[in-house]
């Protein structure tokens, strides 16, 4: 009787080993996940999102989101379809003003994207996703043509700036270099989003995680518990 109680006693507690294992591994996959909002969000003027030594502010008309996704080692940042992925030396701010709701829709002189970025000093790169693949864009910088990019193979565009204060940049498919340098921007405002919006899905995530930590923390009493009997 007491071999048996005995091998009872190592199957449970390898039971409770296997589970416990199995939680924290869950409870690390879910670490590893990306912030992710899916539903609409509006953002304001008030809203800062930190990725790393970038801080994202929107403009104070208010800018509409299909989703936005921010990963937890905070080397991008998701608005849409378009990852920001920037590399600075020093905590650089961008401000969003405009982002096409359906690049693959826009034709040659639409808008894209813009934005304004500002830094103390040093060569940035702005690495960009979520353009048409193996497209030309024009490049302007303070609405004055600086140069046209070719998106790559997966729609991925990059171009950098050494020179620093604040500066206005915006993105236009098309070889644009022989019309106008005037820009036209397009502000998307919601008339109806008066308050400020919350970011719920990071809440979401949060809680997640906060369930996990709770299921693990009764894995492990019941497993100590299991050992005083």
């Amino acid at each position: 009787m007491d071999d048996i109680k005995l091998n009872g006693g190592c199957s449970m507690k390898n039971r409770n080993r296997t589970i416990l294992f199995s939680f924290l591994l869950l409870l690390s996959i879910l670490c590893s996940w990306s912030y992710s909002v899916s539903a609409d969000v509006t953002y304001d003027n008030t809203v800062i999102h930190n990725v790393g030594n970038e801080n994202y502010t929107f403009t104070a008309g208010g800018m509409t989101f299909s989703q936005v996704m921010l990963n937890e080692s905070g080397s991008w940042i998701k608005f849409n379809n378009t990852d920001f992925n920037i590399t600075s030396s020093n905590p650089i701010n961008i401000t969003l003003s405009y982002l096409n709701d359906n690049f693959a829709t826009a034709t040659s002189g639409d808008t894209v994207l813009s934005f304004s970025a500002n830094t103390t000093a040093g060569t940035v790169w702005f690495n960009l996703t979520g353009f048409k693949a193996s497209t030309t864009y024009t490049l302007y910088r303070d609405s004055v043509v600086i140069t046209t990019y070719n998106s790559n193979s997966e729609g991925n565009l990059s171009f950098s700036n050494a020179v620093w204060s604040d500066h206005d940049f915006d993105i236009k498919e098309g070889d644009q270099t022989g019309t106008s340098t005037d820009k036209k921007i397009e502000v998307r405002y919601d008339s109806n989003s008066a308050e400020d919006v919350i970011d719920t899905g990071f809440d979401v995530f949060s809680m997640m995680t906060i369930v996990a930590v709770v299921m693990v923390a009764v894995v492990i009493l019941a497993i100590v518990a299991s050992f005083k009997r």
